[in-house]
This record gives structure tokens, sequence and C-alpha cells, in this order.
């Protein structure tokens, strides 16, 4: 018959202790995402395929299906007009260097002389946020040069919309280069749905017209959250337990 193991009142306390020290460091660390590193230059569709990937503190994730009314493509992406962008055409860059801006961008060179466009979707892509790195804003904007030559009476212009919000270059010298929209309250432990649209239209027939795309960046605002007083009291605890363990063996040990 096994032995029955008894347990003093200060190891009950220690392991009430320990436990408590596991339950407030949870609390604080925020969930993880198991998951590869978004790999600076790759193609979009060596993006696409490898499903998600991180972004600093975030995780992008591609594996949503397209919208309905688009040529299908493996998962979100689908180019559906003259001169539509395969994935495999674009670059997939990524810059982390800043952890509470991280950004991507999608660029690739088409261009037309003449009639032509350029269109491509995105959607949806999802991004997940941790329960201590929340998604705060977004931005999106123009990559240049654009090597626009454009016809002011054919009304050429190039766009960039994400979630409704839009960066466009017009014939007429008017732009804007970057769009934002803040995220309020900050999204943490969840997941923003976008969608993303590139377009440059060339209306004119003349071949003295011409038309550009250098792509598209994306921008996210990452914000830290405020620990509840819970986890903090948790934690502090658990560490005075064990401390008043050390001391106590400490004491005997003397």
């Amino acid at each position: 018959m096994p032995t029955p193991v008894h347990s003093s009142p200060r190891n009950r306390l220690a392991a009430i202790g320990l436990a408590g020290a596991l339950v407030g460091l949870s609390a604080l660390s925020g969930q993880a995402h198991a998951t590869g590193v978004c790999v600076n230059g790759a193609s979009l569709a060596s993006i696409i395929s490898q499903g998600t990937c991180t972004l600093g503190d975030l995780t992008l994730d591609f594996t949503e299906p397209h919208l309905n009314g688009y040529p299908y493509y493996p998962g979100p992406f689908a180019g559906d007009t003259k001169l539509a962008p395969a994935a495999s055409d674009i670059i997939f860059s990524t810059d982390t260097s800043n952890p509470d801006h991280p950004s991507f961008s999608l660029g690739l060179a088409l261009y037309s002389q003449g009639y032509g466009f350029v269109d491509f979707e995105l959607a949806y892509l999802k991004v997940h946020s941790t329960a201590t790195r929340g998604l705060a804003g977004y931005s999106v904007g123009m990559i240049s040069p654009f090597s626009m030559n454009m016809d002011p009476n054919a009304g050429s212009y190039a766009t960039a919309t994400l979630n409704g919000q839009s960066a466009y270059i017009a014939a007429d010298g008017s732009m804007v280069a970057v769009a934002h929209s803040p995220v309020d309250p900050p999204l943490f432990g969840g997941v923003q749905y976008f969608a993303l649209n590139g377009k440059a239209y060339n209306y004119a027939s003349s071949g003295f017209s011409s038309i550009g795309y250098g792509g598209i960046k994306i921008g996210l605002d990452v914000v830290n959250s405020v620990p509840e007083p819970a986890s903090y009291v948790l934690l502090s605890l658990g560490l005075l337990s064990l401390l008043a363990m050390r001391a106590g063996k400490l004491k005997r040990g003397s």
C-alpha cells in the first residue's frame, strides 16, 4: 500500500503561490501564434501559400477565401482586368524596425501606354493581435515612383483603398499620399478583417499618355495593454509566497 504523502502548511502555501505566479505571468504574457515570420522580399504568392506569418507582434492571416464576384485565386488574392497582376508578380516587403508601427508593402511594376488599367484585390486579409499588443490603427499609401505621364483630359488616376480609406494620385496633380484610420478602442486578442484594392486607370487612347503602378504600403499601429490589477496581485502573492518558502529553508539550514 503506498505511503501517504503529507504536505505541510508551508509547502501548501508555496504550491498556491507558485500557481498564482504562473497564472499572473500567463495573464501578462498574452497569446502567441505558432507561425513563421513574414519573409521580406518574397513573392505574394509565396506568402499566401504560407497561410499565416508574423509581422512584429501581429499575425497576418491569408487563409480566408476571396470575396465572391472575382476570379478565383487560391487564397484571398485576385487580379481581374487587362493588366491584372498575378500574385507571383507582386513583391511582399516588410519593415518591423519600429515595433509600434510595423508595415508591409506590395510592390509591382506594371506599365500601360495608351488605354490600359491595373486592378487587383486582396480580400480578406485578417490581422490577429494579442492580449498584450493591440491594433490601434492602420494606414494605406502609394509607393512611388509611379512614372506617370497622364492626360488630364483622360481622367487617369491610381488609387489604393483599404477598408474604405483611399490614397490616390490623379492626372491634375491632386493626391492623398497616405490615408490613416484609427481602431478605437484598440483591438486586443482579436481579429481585424481588411479588404485591399489597387487600381490604376489610363483612359487615353493616345500613346502619349502612360501610367505606371509602383505598389501599396500598409502600416499598422500597435499599442501595449494595461494589465488588470488582478494580474499583478496574483503575481505578487505568488512571488511573496516563494520568497517566504525560501526564507524558511534558509532559516532551517542555519
